[in-house]
């Protein structure tokens, strides 16, 4: 009983202790609520606190954002609009007012600074101006600026209108706008000056002296230097002007009172620029016939008759518009290659044995070439602006390329002289006297450089039916028809003025003995030269 009575006071005990312990956890929760709202109370006073003072804000920032919020205007906004408006109506109207009696910022009249002066003012100003007087002449592009300033042009105002008239174009309401922009007003100030001291300084302007100007150049074109072909070359403005003009703008200027005076206005210029379609076409056709640059003929003696540039050139013609083959300067040309370097049937200079030039203009030996068929060639190939290299064909033809064509073997014959020379290999193997024809029409040795037709031995020269006569040789060389070179046994005596009363009858007498070493160093086709 006793047991039964403690475990009961024991279990008693044990749950009192239990209902204290949640009573007190029950109290700590309550706690952290009550902390936890009072926070949260006191972050949102914060807020609202900082919202109010934000809506409390006046000024510009807090004006803007409360018309942005959509917030009617508070009584003390509506005051401070009216004050701001009021204090700007009143800059901006007193500064207009101010404005309509004097000049805006930044304005001159003929280059006198009148920035905010009144009419008054700026007339006094000009007044002064016209003291020291200076009128700018502006030289054109590339040259410089000179100042007429001569005191003796004794410079007076006559009337101050345009002075006053000026104040009034000017936009005084606008001043917020415009105050900050360069106003340059150029007026008539009706002044009168001395018109011989004016000229005289006009005199001493060198941009007005015409001795003085740079020319001006259109642009052209023309061969380059270097190239030989078309480049078209730039204008130049030069410094040229309209004299007459421009003196007329200056005495106009000073009259006005202005400041200064544009020359450029005056400027003669080109009338062609280096743009020009027209320019730039014809160098384009000049250049496509350079295509046959190189372009090469070769003469029977070897020389080279090459179409440089230049060559090309001289046969072209520009008339200013369009660009064309010469075909006459193409036609002489080749007839210069004819005259210059051919040896048949146009005159040519030989050299002789002593060494002394002669003019040879007859014969049938040398070199000829087709002259018509050359000229066709040479202008088919410019046309088609093709180069190349060609032979210049020949209808009659020498047997040497070089010496004239007579090469290292061949006869020379003097009249005046009476000798003859015969040259093989370079070498003279006969230099002996001989006997010409009679120095009569129909006796003469023909002077000119012959071919040798043919040679032979024991020949009977003449028949007494045609010539009266039947003479027997032992050696002929044959040329010009019936002249030749043979041996004359009949004479004894050779050179000096023999042929002159006593010559042949057109043939080279040759003395007996020296004829066979002749007869075998000369060969058919070979040139016989003969010559006074």
């Amino acid at each position: 009983m006793a047991n039964l009575t403690k475990e009961a006071g024991s279990l008693k005990g044990s749950g009192a202790a239990k209902v204290a312990r949640a009573a007190k956890a029950s109290d700590s929760v309550e706690k952290k609520k009550k902390l936890r709202a009072a926070s949260a109370s006191r972050t949102k006073a914060t807020k609202v606190k900082k919202a109010r003072k934000a809506e409390k804000k006046t000024g510009l920032i807090g004006f803007i954002r409360n018309r942005k919020a959509g917030k009617p205007m508070t009584r003390g906004e509506r005051l401070g609009l009216e004050i701001t408006l009021g204090v700007i109506g009143v800059i901006y109207f007193g500064a207009a007012l101010f404005f309509h009696f004097h000049f805006l910022p930044n304005t001159t009249i003929n280059g006198v600074d009148v920035s905010f002066d009144s009419r008054e003012a700026a007339e006094q100003k000009m007044v002064a101006h016209t003291e020291q007087y200076e009128l700018t002449i502006e030289g054109v592009e590339g040259t410089s600026n000179e100042i007429i300033s001569d005191k003796n042009l004794n410079l007076q105002f006559t009337q101050f209108d345009e002075v006053s008239d000026a104040l009034k174009r000017q936009h005084g309401l606008l001043w917020p706008f415009i105050s900050w922009m360069t106003k340059k007003e150029e007026i008539n100030l009706n002044v009168t000056y001395d018109e011989q001291a004016l000229e005289a300084a006009m005199d001493r302007v060198s941009i007005l002296d015409p001795e003085k100007f740079k020319p001006v150049k259109d642009a052209y074109v023309a061969t380059d230097e270097e190239t030989g072909y078309y480049k078209v070359y730039p204008e130049e403005l030069g410094s040229e002007i309209r004299v007459d003009e421009a003196r007329e703008a200056i005495r106009e200027a000073v009259g006005k009172g202005l400041s200064s005076v544009a020359l450029e206005q005056f400027r003669i210029k080109p009338t062609i620029y280096s743009d020009d379609p027209g320019l730039k076409h014809r160098e384009e056709q000049w250049n496509e016939y350079m295509k046959s640059e190189g372009m090469t003929y070769v003469l029977w003696n070897n020389d080279e008759m090459i179409f440089t540039p230049e060559v090309i050139g001289s046969l072209l013609t520009d008339n200013g518009s369009d660009v064309s083959l010469n075909e006459q300067a193409v036609e002489d040309l080749v007839m210069s290659w004819h005259l210059n370097y051919d040896t048949y049937d146009v005159p040519w200079t030989f050299t002789n044995h002593y060494g002394d030039p002669v003019t040879i203009e007859n014969g049938d030996y040398g070199w000829r070439m087709y002259i018509d068929d050359t000229t066709a060639q040479v202008k088919s190939n410019l046309y088609a602006h093709t180069a190349g290299r060609y032979e210049v064909e020949y209808y009659q033809q020498g047997v040497y390329d070089y010496n004239q064509g007579l090469g290292d073997t061949y006869v020379e014959v003097s009249i005046g002289a009476q000798m003859m020379w015969v040259y093989h290999n370079g070498e003279c193997v006969v230099e002996t006297p001989v006997v010409t024809g009679k120095a009569t029409e129909d006796r003469m040795t023909h002077p000119g450089c012959w071919a040798i037709k043919y040679k032979d031995t024991s020949v009977i020269l003449g028949t007494y039916e045609v010539n009266g006569y039947e003479t027997f040789v032992n050696y002929c060389v044959c040329f010009n028809g019936g002249e030749g070179i043979h041996d004359a046994s009949w004479r004894t005596d050779f050179g000096g003025d023999i042929w002159i009363a006593s010559g042949s009858h057109g043939c080279v007498n040759t003395p007996i003995d020296v004829m066979p070493v002749v007869y075998d160093n000369v060969f058919e086709d070979h040139a016989v030269v003969i010559y006074n």
